[in-house]
């Protein structure tokens, strides 16, 4: 039966509990480990403020807790887990309201499947559906599980950090800086670019922001390999000086107000760095991306940021497009792997808030820019499933690359034009944003408009 507080009854999902402040919703779970024949049982209780509690014996006696996040309220969500025999692991769960089903990969290399609400156990023939549901949605994570990329705490992978969704929800963890655990091996380290020629007054700044100081706000473990990869771009593919580009990780609000400047003056060391008129500029950031408040600015999360205090610990984007408008550049290309929902690939960056209503409202592109961001901002950055890259970033850098220029999306005539490129992201990121995650993600271009 289904525990429903605050006078609902077992027919109501979550989605209404979400009307009521206060409610949590408390449904049965049952599954098994793919090892040993172990199966186990118990409940999962969940919030208006999207997290939940877990609780679960096995048929062995062993006892596991955890934690869980809604990433989109009502239909997927992960967390993490631990169990009183030692065992530790990363769960992921799609919902259909007060009944669902997903799968948790353990310490110990096996994989758990479970069911919970009113789903009946039809058993090995459910278990077997529910696994090739998530092969499908995820081929990666539970077709190969590349279990070092997606889970580093694995026998025999470096580390033992849980996956960054559970740290705003797991109790066990200390309010403290979440490192960001170590991404999957790169796989667009053998990418090569179309030679380009060199551009000696080019400038390019390239920002990973992957670690975060706060203990609520959760890692961004691509944005190490998103970064390291944009720059082999911009040397090889762009003909840009290494020695005119500046590099930053986990850089802190300081930092990219030392770097861009501030809305008072806007002359910072990019400013110093253009040659007028002949330099042309690339600016490419990967890491959080959060609204000041409800329909507040959008705003860039520092390294060194607060969750409850975005407003005042953030960088606004307005202010990066308004300082970059006022460079006297040949051309500004600005690329964001982030988003602005207030929610993440990791979750939520706003506190005691649903990020159905959180969104960030746009921020004004000047006509001189060129802007390409993962996604609306009401969407999610999603990433790949073993966390190697930003979906949007590994596209975007196969697109430039040479996929984009080729059928049946490009001519084939050895140059990637922006329609070509609008055309191949189309085609590539909202297709594996589904697939992997059952999230909508639509990259958004800017483009220079006449003055």
């Amino acid at each position: 039966m289904v525990g429903a507080r605050c006078g609902l009854g077992p027919a109501a999902g979550l989605a209404a509990m979400a009307l009521l402040a206060g409610c949590s919703l408390t449904v049965p779970v049952s599954g098994s480990s793919d090892t040993a024949g172990e199966v186990f049982t118990g409940s999962a209780t969940g919030y208006i403020t999207g997290n939940g509690d877990l609780d679960v014996t096995s048929s062995r006696g062993v006892t596991c807790t955890g934690a869980f996040h809604y990433v989109e309220r009502g239909r997927l969500g992960n967390g993490a887990v631990r169990c009183s025999d030692g065992r530790e692991g990363d769960l992921v769960f799609r919902s259909t309201g007060q009944a669902g089903y997903g799968y948790a990969l353990m310490s110990d290399a096996s994989l758990a499947q479970f069911l919970f609400g009113n789903v009946p156990d039809a058993g090995p023939a459910a278990w077997s559906q529910v696994y090739a549901h998530f092969r499908a949605l995820s081929a990666r994570m539970a077709g190969e599980r590349t279990y070092c990329g997606s889970f580093p705490h694995t026998p025999g992978c470096s580390g033992r950090d849980l996956h960054p969704a559970s740290a705003m929800a797991a109790k066990t963890r200390p309010a403290a800086a979440v490192p960001a655990a170590a991404p999957a091996p790169d796989p667009l380290a053998g990418l090569t670019y179309p030679p380009a020629m060199p551009r000696p007054d080019d400038v390019a700044v390239i920002i990973g922001n992957a670690d975060y100081r706060s203990g609520d706000i959760p890692a961004v473990p691509p944005a190490r390999n998103d970064a390291a990869a944009v720059r082999r771009y911009v040397v090889e593919g762009l003909g840009v000086r290494p020695g005119n580009i500046i590099q930053m990780s986990d850089a802190t609000a300081a930092q990219l107000a030392e770097v861009f400047g501030t809305d008072r003056d806007p002359r910072g060391r990019l400013y110093d760095w253009v040659k007028p008129g002949r330099s042309r500029v690339f600016v490419y950031y990967a890491g959080h991306g959060a609204p000041s408040g409800p329909g507040g600015s959008p705003m860039l999360v520092p390294a060194d940021a607060s969750a409850t205090a975005i407003a005042l610990s953030g960088y606004p984007l307005a202010t990066l497009y308004a300082n970059l408008s006022r460079l006297p550049a040949a051309g500004v290309t600005v690329v964001l792997e982030a988003c602005f929902s207030g929610t993440s690939a990791a979750g939520t960056l706003v506190p005691n808030a649903s990020p159905v209503a959180i969104v960030a409202k746009p921020a004004r592109v000047p006509a001189r820019l060129t802007v390409i961001a993962a996604g609306a901002a009401d969407q999610i950055a999603s990433w790949e499933p073993d966390r190697s890259h930003g979906l949007f970033t590994e596209y975007f850098l196969k697109g430039v690359a040479g996929a984009a220029d080729r059928p049946p999306g490009g001519n084939g005539d050895g140059t990637v034009t922006m329609d070509e490129l609008r055309r191949y992201l189309d085609g590539t990121v909202a297709y594996y944003a589904r697939r992997y995650w059952g999230r909508d993600q639509t990259v958004s271009f800017s483009l220079p408009r006449e003055m």
